[in-house]
């Protein structure tokens, strides 16, 4: 089977599996922090690598890696080919249905922030 193979500083973290139907991601973000009050520093990282397969009428999201990195870190990202892949350390089902209220609740919390800050 194809995987995301995941290398920090040249030791393998993780081989994340392509399911049959569905997909594998590995999202590197830095973030300035200078808006806060009080930022610890004046940057933060994450990388977290993960997927989603969709089985029957469920969407199964898996976590494989999910860490910061600092200054200097070097991630090394590979598609392989490989019969043992790395088993995710979590993995959340949520049906069409279950989806689809958790996205009405997230745009009802958006509109009454955007009404809070026009008055």
């Amino acid at each position: 089977m194809k995987a995301l193979e995941v290398l920090i500083n040249g030791k393998f973290k993780c081989r994340a599996p392509l399911p049959k139907d569905g997909n594998i991601s590995a999202i590197l973000s830095l973030s300035s922090t200078g808006h806060l009050p009080k930022p610890p520093k004046p940057w933060s990282s994450r990388f977290h690598v993960g997927g989603l397969e969709v089985v029957g009428e469920v969407n199964r999201f898996s976590d494989f890696l999910d860490r910061s990195l600092r200054t200097g870190e070097e991630v090394v990202l590979r598609i392989v080919e490989t019969d043992h892949p790395t088993k995710p350390l979590s993995t959340k089902d949520e049906s069409e249905s279950g989806m689809i209220k958790l996205r009405k609740r997230s745009l009802r919390r958006a509109e009454t922030a955007l009404k809070k800050r026009k008055k």
